[in-house]
């Protein structure tokens, strides 16, 4: 997402160490006209054993709402405005990486660094999907490389 915000003109930055004096900061700050947004991007996985709900979203929102939780007093003393971006292992968006997405088209719609709006929407949405497949593909494989390490020690 930063990239993306980048692309369309957005001073992005990735990982602000520290904001203030502290080690643990979001993920992400981007400065808009008229407004600070920070977000922290999560991952959930929907089937995890503690995930205990079947209500659609329910891992993303609680994951948004934890990085919110956790990061609301920094918020707060920058003037910012805190979003978890929440998406989940299977690709559904939460409400809160939804808003960020939308910021983004904003943004990108009135911008002159920008390329056309209907490359940089669809490009979106690709990017994000790639990156969620990238993920699950690297976790697949390191499950894979642990199952064969545990094979070879009990052999």
């Amino acid at each position: 997402m930063a990239d993306l915000f980048r692309k369309a003109g957005a001073p992005v930055r990735i990982e602000p160490r520290p904001i203030d004096g502290k080690k643990d900061a979001p993920d992400v700050e981007v400065i808009l006209p008229g407004e600070r947004l920070l977000f922290d991007v999560v991952i959930p996985h929907p089937a995890s054993r503690s995930r205990n709900s079947t209500v659609p979203l329910h891992a993303a929102h609680v994951a948004e709402n934890r990085k919110e939780v956790k990061y609301e007093i920094l918020a707060k003393k920058l003037g910012a405005k805190l979003l978890g971006f929440g998406v989940e292992a299977y690709g559904a968006v939460g409400n809160h990486a939804a808003e960020v997405l939308k910021k983004y088209h904003e943004f990108a719609a009135t911008s002159i660094a920008a390329p056309s709006l209907w490359c940089l929407k669809s490009y979106a949405s690709q990017a994000l999907a790639i990156t969620i497949q990238a993920g699950n593909a690297h976790g697949i494989r390191q499950g894979a490389i642990m199952s064969g390490a545990r094979t070879l020690e009990y052999t």
